[in-house]
């Protein structure tokens, strides 16, 4: 009689290693905005945003915007367990969304910027574990950290400094997908143009991305 192979049972992140992502692969929904572009991030289409609502006085604005807030704040408090501690990859990344969507919609003006500031420490090493997850979860993470430096602001070199080795990883490296690859050099744009202070970074990544702009970098085709 012979022996029985042992099938190892693959986990949900082994399934989603191999997974071409589609042209049009986004995190953001068809509610957050035009897909993948920035106008997700205009505050007259937002229920986070500054804009008085049709019939809002301001003592109804102030109102919503609080409300926003702590829905921020709950998004954010929840990232420990959504993602740092899942095992499921496909969990992780629809947690990733659920974080991107929040961020669009309700870490707007300073109000927005203190409260990520304050959970943004804790949070981006369990970012930076992403970028080496699968390439959905690459993608997810690099939009998330993108978004982030918008939010915050000018004047956070920490920040910068925290993200742009894992960030320059998947932008220099070869084998990875090409929508990784433009997530992962928008994030590290935003971060630097936004969050650096340090002129000489600004020099450097723009050489990287007008390399990268070509019909084919480090011997693949340019997404």
């Amino acid at each position: 009689m012979g022996r029985k192979k042992n099938k190892k049972k693959k986990s949900d992140e082994e399934d989603d290693s191999g997974t071409v992502l589609p042209d049009d692969f986004t995190i953001a929904g068809s509610d957050d905005g035009t897909v993948g572009g920035w106008d997700m991030w205009d505050a007259g289409n937002m229920n986070g945003g500054t804009i008085l609502e049709d019939g809002e006085d301001d003592e109804e604005e102030m109102t919503r915007m609080e409300r926003n807030l702590e829905k921020l704040k709950e998004c954010l408090a929840s990232v420990e367990d959504s993602i740092g501690s899942e095992k499921a990859g496909r969990k992780r990344e629809a947690a990733y969304r659920q974080l991107f969507k929040c961020l669009t919609h309700y870490a707007l003006g300073p109000s927005g910027s203190e409260v990520l500031s304050v959970y943004l420490p804790s949070l981006t090493p369990i970012f930076l574990t992403s970028l080496r997850a699968s390439a959905g979860e690459q993608y997810a993470a690099c939009r998330v950290l993108e978004a982030a430096s918008v939010v915050i602001g000018g004047g956070n070199d920490e920040q910068h400094e925290a993200i742009e080795p894992g960030l320059k990883r998947l932008v220099l490296g070869t084998g990875y997908q090409p929508q990784v690859r433009a997530a992962s050099l928008r994030a590290l744009a935003a971060s630097a143009f936004i969050c650096s202070t340090d002129f000489s970074t600004t020099v450097v990544l723009l050489d990287l991305c007008e390399a990268a702009a070509g019909e084919r970098y480090r011997g693949e085709e340019s997404p």
